[in-house]
């Protein structure tokens, strides 16, 4: 039986997972966070993509000459290198998660010392495992998944920012939802285009489909983490404080 395509394969599994649906996102669509809330995302999602861009270097190396072209213009977008459009200005994306997190009054000690929620930790080691041991397409598929989850979950945080929280179109506070609703719609878009005209052996396919399945997974954990912590007030039980210095080669 001829397998369907891998590019529709991708998207179906991010449709199924999509964390747009999360009742934390429920909750902001409807006005229903406060600011300190909204901060808290932002703050583990750049916990959770900071190597994001070095696992994108990898799989540049191992890419071919149209990927490898794709990849330099996404970090150059990325990074502030380079604008989306011509309409458009360049902008560092991870400056925005800093303007977002002041805005919900956050100062800077503060958030260098908030812990990464489990599951942020377990995405950025998935990137990087498969960017590290797999080929390129496998990264490419768990990258995919997640960043074009950004178009939907923009689409209904953006409409709240400014219909419940009094922030007006093109404020630089919101920008890091702006710039995502559009920039990851471009992303993806480009993303997608390389599965089905690079990826033809049996197992690469399932393998690009297994680990864009278990990232989707993880981010839906990531988002329960973020949703009892930030909303419910739960924490994850670690003992207080942090373990004693003790003196190297010292008697046990």
């Amino acid at each position: 039986m001829q397998r369907p395509s891998l590019r529709d394969h991708l998207i179906a599994i991010r449709d199924h997972y999509h964390t747009m649906h999360h009742t934390f996102f429920d909750l902001w669509a409807a006005g229903k966070l406060d600011r300190r809330q909204m901060g808290y995302y932002l703050i583990q999602h750049g916990r959770m993509t900071r190597d994001g861009l070095r696992a994108y270097g990898l799989c540049w190396v191992k890419a071919p000459p149209d990927v490898q072209a794709h990849v330099m213009t996404n970090l150059a977008e990325e990074t502030g290198t380079k604008a989306l459009t011509e309409d458009s200005e360049a902008v560092d994306h991870r400056s925005l998660i800093t303007s977002w997190t002041r805005t919900c009054g956050y100062d800077d000690d503060e958030v260098a010392a908030i812990e990464s929620v489990p599951a942020a930790e377990a995405i950025r080691h998935h990137w990087m495992h498969a960017a590290y041991h797999y080929p390129w397409p496998v990264f490419l598929a768990t990258m995919t998944v997640l960043e074009s989850q950004e178009v939907g979950i923009q689409s209904r945080v953006v409409p709240a920012l400014l219909q419940h929280y009094g922030f007006e179109a093109g404020d630089s506070a919101i920008g890091f939802f702006e710039e995502h609703y559009e920039a990851d719609q471009v992303h993806a878009a480009r993303n997608l285009q390389f599965f089905d005209r690079h990826v033809h052996d049996p197992e690469l396919w399932d393998q690009c489909a297994e680990h864009a399945e278990a990232i989707c997974k993880l981010r839906w954990h990531y988002m329960n983490q973020i949703y009892r912590n930030a909303v419910l007030g739960e924490d994850d039980g670690l003992p207080a404080g942090r373990p004693p210095s003790v003196l190297v080669g010292q008697a046990r």
